[in-house]
């Protein structure tokens, strides 16, 4: 789920050019807990607003498939 606070603080390693020096030094990827797929404790332990919205979404639509995308740094690169 993207974060515009994140994609702030990720703005050094998004403007290229790739590296993994680049990625581990400029990379921004929020604390477990503050991450909204993060459920340690189940759905009752749902505490971030965004958790409860995506939760919902989920009880509402009922997926057959979810999943988590990421896109490697040569992809990326690559885009662009």
């Amino acid at each position: 789920m993207p974060r515009p606070d994140g994609l702030r603080r990720n703005e050094n390693w998004l403007a290229g050019p790739y590296s993994l020096e680049k990625y581990f030094r400029h990379f921004f990827r929020p604390g477990f807990l503050e991450q909204p797929e993060w459920l340690p404790e189940g759905a009752d332990g749902a505490v971030l607003p965004e958790t409860r919205a995506l939760l919902a979404l989920q009880d509402e639509l009922k997926p057959f498939f979810q999943g988590s995308c990421t896109v490697s740094t040569s992809a990326a690169a690559s885009s662009s």
